[in-house]
Parts: C-alpha cells; sequence; structure tokens
C-alpha cells in the first residue's frame, strides 16, 4: 500500500492538474482517537485523505463528525466506522473483520457483502482496476485514467 500511495502521489505532483484527485500527506499526529481502527490509522499515516474520482477518503481531523451511519447499520457504531464515501454511498469498515463496505441508502444493506480487507479494497478498488465497478462510464473518468497509467 505505501509503495503504491507514493508512486500515486508523486503523479498527481508531476501531472499539475488537481482535478485528476488528490492524496494528502501523512498525517501529523502520533495518535488517534482509540474509536478509529488501527488498519485506518495506517492508512491515514500514509495519506491523511484523499479524493480519487468518486471516492473521498477522510482526513483525520473530520472522522468522528461522519459516524452518525452507525447506528443504523447491524451492530451499531461499535461495529461499523465510517471512512469515506463513494459518491452519495458511505464507505464504512467492519471494525471486527476489517472490511470495507458501500452502504447505498437506496438499497437494503447486507453486512455479508464486502469489498474485502481494508488494504486489498482500497489498492484494489480505490487505487486499482476495481475502481471501475464505481462509475458508469470509465472511458471518461480522469481518476480511472489516471490510475490505469500509474504502475502499480
Amino acid at each position: 500500500m505505501k509503495s503504491r500511495i507514493f508512486r500515486l502521489r508523486r503523479a498527481l505532483e508531476e501531472s499539475h492538474d488537481p482535478s485528476i484527485g488528490f492524496l494528502a500527506p501523512p498525517s501529523r499526529r502520533s495518535l488517534f482517537p482509540s474509536e478509529v481502527p488501527l488498519p485506518y490509522q495506517e492508512f491515514l499515516r500514509q495519506a491523511d485523505g484523499a479524493v480519487c474520482g468518486v471516492v473521498t477518503l477522510f482526513e483525520s481531523e473530520e472522522l468522528l463528525q461522519q459516524q452518525a451511519i452507525g447506528k443504523a447499520l447491524p451492530g451499531g457504531r461499535h461495529r461499523w466506522f465510517r471512512i469515506g464515501s463513494v459518491d452519495e454511498k458511505a464507505l464504512v469498515m467492519d471494525t471486527r473483520m476489517n472490511t470495507l463496505h458501500v452502504v447505498d441508502p437506496e438499497e437494503k444493506f447486507d453486512p455479508d457483502e464486502s469489498l474485502g480487507e481494508l488494504d486489498y479494497a482500497l489498492l484494489t478498488c480505490v487505487f486499482g482496476d476495481d475502481y471501475a465497478d464505481f462509475i458508469a462510464d470509465p472511458a471518461d473518468d480522469p481518476w480511472y485514467a489516471f490510475i490505469k497509467k500509474v504502475p502499480a
């Protein structure tokens, strides 16, 4: 994960086109609130938030204010931690299983359907080819075109 983020960040800086996306610098925090799952803390130590096409990964400062959705999910706020969004859908982490899930407010939520463990999901669905599943037309998406150009 660390090397992929490094390569993407460097390529974004070289592109000089902020409309493609954004990977924040690593968090300067030495400690995070205990509610923030350890795997997401590790991500924040690499990038304190990101905007990757239709995917937004929250920065450490706003995380705790984004947790209301957990109340409505099976197991409540102790099980679910929102780390971002995909368009209008919430991107939540199952803190027991370390898996990432997309919660569409228009559909019934199935906690057994996940994108995989956090690192895998980020590498494949945000920074990799499976990002195409989030968009209607990959050919017209600047983030998708960008990640296809940057070697994994």
